[in-house]
């Protein structure tokens, strides 16, 4: 009778152990939906990208830039905002995109990192979204190898997948 008993009282506790567990992971999935992401979207080939909008200090239109001996292929030179001289890197170049002639659509995003101003050339600005961690995926890899070593994240949304672009890598590799 005792044995029973005690069986009894281990279910429960095992119940309700599993009821705690399952209340605890309900509610890191709710944490995950309800925290949020704003990306301001660009198009390069009429593919869509994301960057986060925390580093965007300002969109311009695309404007004279002062060509810059000895950089890479992907730094177009250099621009003067406001008094402020700003690197310019081309964002076709950085993702291995064929070259475009910049037209009226063309614009610079200005962002900032660590205190360091970079413009980045896109063929335009589609969108400002605002995501769910909950619909974020890691970037594909194939095998070992990351699809994109800019790409962190894909957002699957119900009009097509974004790439969300690693704006620190970007910028810094």
């Amino acid at each position: 009778m005792e044995t029973t008993k005690l069986k009894e009282e281990n279910n429960v506790a095992t119940n309700v152990n599993l009821k705690k567990e399952k209340a605890e992971a309900d509610a890191i999935v709710q944490d995950a939906f309800n925290r949020t992401h704003r990306f301001l979207l660009f198009e390069l080939e009429k593919e869509q990208y994301g960057i986060d909008i925390s580093y965007v200090l300002e969109i311009i239109g695309i404007q004279e830039i002062t060509y810059l001996p000895g950089m890479p292929r992907f730094v177009k030179g250099l621009i003067n905002l406001r008094g402020k001289i700003i690197p310019v890197i081309d964002a076709r170049e950085k993702f291995n995109k064929q070259k475009a002639i910049y037209n009226d659509r063309t614009c610079i995003i200005v962002l900032e990192l660590e205190g360091i101003m970079v413009g980045l050339v896109v063929d335009m600005i589609s969108d400002v979204i605002t995501v769910s961690e909950s619909i974020l995926e890691e970037a594909p890899k194939i095998g070992k190898i990351k699809t994109n070593k800019y790409i962190s994240n894909i957002a699957k949304m119900s009009d097509g997948v974004k790439l969300l672009v690693d704006c620190e890598k970007l910028i810094n590799e």
